[in-house]
């Protein structure tokens, strides 16, 4: 989801961030998931522990 790797990008080596993905922005995720209902707000909490090459 492009949503999710903007914020990787903004995240540094040991952030911890919770992200909110709004519902117009899931719908696209439902499609893919159906066990994501509908009119959803999505929460996911991101800890970026390394990067590797």
């Amino acid at each position: 989801m492009i949503v999710l790797m903007e914020v990787l990008f903004k995240m540094r080596v040991g952030d911890k961030w919770q992200v909110f993905i709004p519902t117009e922005l899931s719908r696209a995720l439902h499609a893919i998931a159906t066990r994501v209902p509908q009119n959803s707000t999505l929460v996911f909490d991101i800890e970026l522990l390394e990067i590797s090459k």
